[in-house]
């Protein structure tokens, strides 16, 4: 599951299979409104997928990660369009998770590049 703040969407890894359960990858994500639970979008991820994260950018991007394919799926958040992939993972990661860099700067953890 992933949630992306700015727009209030939680993305939800989901199966019709009837014995599906949180250890099995899906092929589809639906879209939530996060205050009504209102399903906006059910996105055909075309591969198995085992874990889910969004960037938390404006146009938001929808990471799949597949144990299966060893392969990082990058999709448009919008739409489910699959834009690229990043193979060859080896055994590595099971969750994925990224960086929210707006709360951190928001903080003044990081601060933008100054110039000369």
């Amino acid at each position: 599951m992933a949630y992306h703040r700015q727009s209030n969407r939680i993305y939800m890894l989901v199966d019709q299979r009837a014995e599906w359960t949180h250890k099995t990858p899906s092929r589809y994500v639906v879209v939530l409104d996060a205050d009504t639970g209102e399903r906006i979008a059910r996105h055909e991820m075309g591969h198995d997928i085992d874990s889910v994260a969004v960037s938390q950018d404006a146009e938001p991007l929808l990471y799949g990660l597949s144990l299966g394919a060893k392969t990082l799926y990058i999709y448009d958040a919008e739409t489910g369009e699959e834009l690229r992939s990043v193979n060859q993972l080896g055994h590595g990661p099971t969750v994925i998770s990224v960086a929210d860099m707006g709360s951190v700067r928001a903080r003044g953890v990081i601060s933008a590049p100054s110039t000369v």
